[in-house]
């Protein structure tokens, strides 16, 4: 029998931090820097200024050294892409796998994340993502299709839409994902915030 999608990420996540009153309301304002762009970051940075580099060389008419800044910075993007796609991957995975240890290792460790769960509000920061999935995850068995897959680098930050195709024995259907990642000091990157919904 198929059933709303919604019910495959526990309906009852939202209910079960309502009492808790973690749920953002949306009136309240916050002031979030744009971490993707967050000064300090070496890797991110070197992306940028390469791309300087190259208006640079164009504006003194060195297209060789142009040309190769060019493909530096078209094969650091197709670098990212791939990256960014084994960390989506890793998610989904820890996702099918039920294993809390997974999913706490696919997430930066930042206060900065969020999580919006089909049909529930936003969960901010660590603890409380990372507690909102332990609902979700707890007992579940279920197989995750993931579906036109598409990557979008942004230097120091990425994010990726898709369609997830759920399976969870009785309950199946279709969820419509984005998902935001950071690129961190240790090299890797880390999801900072997942939105799914249905989709028809």
């Amino acid at each position: 029998t198929n059933h709303c999608p919604t019910t495959m990420y526990r309906a009852n996540a939202m209910a079960a931090f309502r009492w808790r009153g973690k749920m953002d309301p949306i009136h309240k304002k916050r002031n979030w820097r744009n971490r993707c762009y967050k000064e300090g970051n070496a890797q991110g940075e070197s992306l940028q200024g390469m791309k300087r580099a190259m208006e640079a060389a164009v504006e003194r008419e060195d297209y060789a050294e142009a040309a190769r800044l060019r493909d530096a910075i078209e094969n650091r993007f197709s670098s990212d892409v791939v990256a960014v796609e084994q960390a989506n991957l890793r998610f989904y995975r820890a996702f099918e796998s039920g294993d809390m240890d997974r999913m706490k290792k696919a997430w930066s460790k930042g206060d900065h994340i969020k999580c919006i769960h089909p049909g529930a509000g936003c969960v901010s920061g660590r603890e409380d993502v990372m507690a909102s999935w332990d609902v979700v995850l707890r007992g579940i068995m279920i197989d995750i299709n993931v579906l036109d897959v598409q990557v979008h680098s942004l230097g120091s930050c990425a994010f990726v839409t898709c369609i997830e195709d759920v399976d969870a024995g009785e309950s199946k259907g279709r969820l419509v994902a984005t998902n935001i990642f950071e690129l961190e000091s240790d090299g890797e990157w880390y999801m900072v915030h997942h939105h799914a919904s249905s989709f028809m």
